[in-house]
C-alpha cells in the first residue's frame, strides 16, 4: 500500500480515538456538572480550529491527549484505579510534562478533598509505573538499537540541560496572551466565571499547569493542548449557568403573568 494512504488511515484512526476519548470526558462532565455544560462544551469544541487540527496529527502530544482525556473522565467519575493506571502510562511512556497537570489534581484529591488515599496511589501507581517504564525501555531500545527511555531523555534534555530553547523561545506569558486566545477564541472570556465546583476542580489545575510550564523558554500550543478541553469546560459551564438563569427567569415571568391574568379575570 502507498505510504500516503497508510498515513491517511493512521490519521483517521488517531482522530477517531481522540474523539472517543473526548466524548468519554464530555459524558463525565455531564455527571460531574450537568447536561447543559456537556452540550455547550461539545459545541464550543466544534467551533475551534486548533483542537480539531491536532486531533489527527501523529505527535506524542496527540497520543498523550487521548490518554489525558480518558484519565480526566476516570477522575471525574472517581474511578481511581483506572485513573492512576492511565496517569502512569501517560507520564512514563508518552509525555512526562503531564505529570505537572496530574500532580495538581492528585494533590487536590489527596490533601484537600481527601477522596484519594496515598495508600491506593502507591499500591496502584508504582506497579503501573514500573510496568510502563519497562515496556517503553524494551520497545524503544529495540527500535533505536540502543538502551533508551525517550521521556527520560526528554526530561534530561529540556529541563536539566535546558536545551529546549535551541528550538526558539517565547516570553513567559506567551501562552496567556497568544496561544490560549487563538485556541479558545471568544470562549476564553467565559472561563473565569464558572461556578466554584468547576473552577476549583477543573479550571485551577489547568491554570497552574500552564503557569508552571511557562517557565520553559520554548513554547508551543501542543505542549498545553491538554488544558484546552478543561478550560472549554469552564467556559461551557458559565454559558450553561447564564442560560439556566435566563430560562428560569422567563419561566417565572410567564407564571407570574398567568397568575396576574387569572387574578384580573376573577376580580372583574
Amino acid at each position: 500500500m502507498d505510504k500516503v494512504y497508510v498515513q491517511f488511515v493512521a490519521r483517521i484512526i488517531l482522530s477517531l480515538l481522540l474523539n472517543m476519548s473526548f466524548f468519554l470526558y464530555a459524558n463525565s462532565v455531564e455527571h460531574f456538572l450537568n447536561c447543559w455544560t456537556k452540550r455547550i462544551l461539545t459545541l464550543i469544541t466544534l467551533t475551534q480550529f486548533h483542537f480539531i487540527f491536532y486531533s489527527s496529527r501523529p505527535l506524542p502530544n496527540t497520543f498523550a491527549l487521548i490518554l489525558v482525556l480518558t484519565a480526566l473522565s476516570k477522575w471525574l467519575s472517581k474511578n481511581w484505579n483506572s485513573f492512576i493506571a492511565i496517569v502512569a502510562i501517560t507520564v512514563v511512556i508518552f509525555r512526562s510534562e503531564t505529570s505537572i497537570l496530574f500532580g495538581f489534581i492528585i494533590i487536590s484529591e489527596v490533601f484537600i478533598n481527601k477522596s484519594l488515599s496515598i495508600k491506593r496511589l502507591i499500591l496502584v501507581g508504582i506497579p503501573c509505573g514500573l510496568l510502563a517504564l519497562s515496556s517503553t525501555i524494551l520497545f524503544d531500545s529495540l527500535i533505536w538499537n540502543e538502551w533508551t527511555w525517550p521521556e527520560g531523555y526528554g526530561l534530561y534534555f529540556n529541563i536539566y540541560l535546558n536545551k529546549s530553547k535551541d528550538w526558539g523561545t517565547q516570553p513567559f506569558l506567551w501562552y496567556f496572551y497568544s496561544a490560549l486566545p487563538r485556541s479558545l477564541l471568544f470562549s476564553i472570556f467565559f472561563v473565569p466565571f464558572c461556578d466554584k465546583k468547576c473552577l476549583y476542580s477543573i479550571g485551577v489545575p489547568a491554570f497552574l499547569f500552564i503557569l508552571l510550564y511557562s517557565c520553559l523558554p520554548h513554547k508551543e500550543l501542543r505542549f498545553i493542548i491538554y488544558t484546552v478541553p478543561m478550560l472549554n469546560t469552564c467556559a461551557a459551564n458559565t454559558i450553561a449557568n447564564i442560560l439556566h438563569r435566563y430560562l428560569y427567569r422567563t419561566k417565572v415571568s410567564e407564571e407570574e403573568s398567568k397568575k396576574l391574568k387569572k387574578y384580573q379575570d376573577e376580580t372583574k
